[in-house]
């Protein structure tokens, strides 16, 4: 009965997550932002994804503000915090499918005075034949799993929030994966709609 159940929460998880996604797409989504704890989303995805890095022997390192993160050290933000959770697992579990084994992942955060950068570093490389397109629906290239669709939904999650996000790849520096984020949204979402139209 209790996996029937977590399975049904699951279930509608997923079903509430397509139908944000879709009002993010549309421009009709309307934001809901709280205050709460980066730094637990962080371990959380930790633990998450210990099994996947055990099985190619890959290391998870966090920064904030240039200095190693310990796990006592609060990051509160406002947003989402289940869009942005999802977000971040999606860039993290890119992040280690393209890693080499035996590599070292590395979630790097720099808070300022308006916003928040979130950067995600791996040695793997983003192939060519994708890089004019990574952030659009279905692209994917190499995976025997996977919709394509980690990289889209992320940029539309950073979005609402009135962040961005954007990348760069080389074969000597590996690649960066990088989300902006207002720290306050709200106040974004307000100028947005109280600018004059040009």
């Amino acid at each position: 009965a209790g996996h029937i159940l977590e399975s049904g929460r699951r279930m509608l998880h997923m079903i509430n997550h397509s139908l944000d996604l879709y009002k993010m797409e549309e421009g009709t989504y309307q934001l809901r932002p709280e205050s709460f704890d980066l730094q637990e989303v962080l371990q959380q995805l930790r633990q998450e994804t210990s099994r996947t890095r055990k099985y190619k022997d890959l290391q998870l390192s966090f920064f904030f503000n240039s200095q190693p993160l310990g796990e006592d050290r609060k990051i509160p933000i406002m947003g989402e915090k289940t869009n942005i959770q999802s977000m971040l697992a999606n860039l993290l579990t890119n992040a280690m499918e393209a890693a080499p084994e035996n590599s070292r992942i590395t979630v790097s955060i720099q808070q300022y005075a308006d916003y928040i950068h979130i950067d995600i570093h791996n040695y793997g490389t983003v192939p060519e034949e994708i890089r004019e397109k990574f952030f659009e629906r279905y692209t994917t290239s190499g995976k025997t799993k996977g919709t394509g669709l980690g990289t889209f939904s992320a940029r539309l999650i950073a979005r609402s929030h009135g962040g961005d996000i954007d990348f760069c790849t080389s074969e000597d520096k590996g690649t960066h994966v990088w989300v902006t984020l207002p720290l306050h949204p709200v106040d974004n979402q307000l100028k947005q709609t109280t600018d004059p139209v040009q």
